[in-house]
């Protein structure tokens, strides 16, 4: 199977990173074209005014195209690091669940650049942001439980 293709988001779930986990982050989808993941907001994230903190949609938006910047980085052994997130706000939202999609919408072996949304149960836009990341070539090769667990 094609790499590119291979849908990495059970073994993200089984071994997550310390943000997912203490976050809470479930992946839906996680392929080196597109992460897709959910989260059930608890009270943990809201303010005083019962709106969710916006500081957890940068997160969002990050998480995802992280997870597919580094799938896309596979096929090179590199680990990538972000480098910027603009992550724009368009709505405050009281949700019981979030959706964050992240796309690539240029990449290379060097520096790549994500795009995310962040809805709600309905549907409707909250956030969106785009960030950009780069491979890191100094160090050993990247190895992971994720990778391990994923059979490559």
């Amino acid at each position: 199977m094609d790499r590119s293709l291979r849908d990495y988001a059970a073994a993200l779930n089984k071994s997550p990173d310390g943000w997912a986990k203490a976050m809470g982050l479930k992946y839906l989808r996680a392929t080196a074209d597109e992460a897709i993941a959910e989260l059930a907001v608890s009270e943990q994230y809201l303010k005083a005014d019962g709106t969710v903190d916006e500081a957890l949609y940068s997160g969002l938006v990050e998480a995802a195209a992280s997870v597919g910047a580094a799938l896309h980085a596979l096929r090179w052994k590199l680990p990538v690091v972000g480098v910027e997130n603009q992550t724009s706000f368009h709505r405050p939202a009281r949700s019981a669940s979030l959706r964050v999609t992240a796309k690539p919408l240029t990449r290379d072996q060097d520096t790549q650049l994500w795009e995310g949304q962040v809805t709600d149960e309905q549907g409707q836009v909250i956030a969106s942001g785009r960030v950009r990341l780069v491979s890191v070539k100094e160090g050993p090769p990247l190895t992971t439980p994720v990778i391990d667990l994923a059979g490559n």
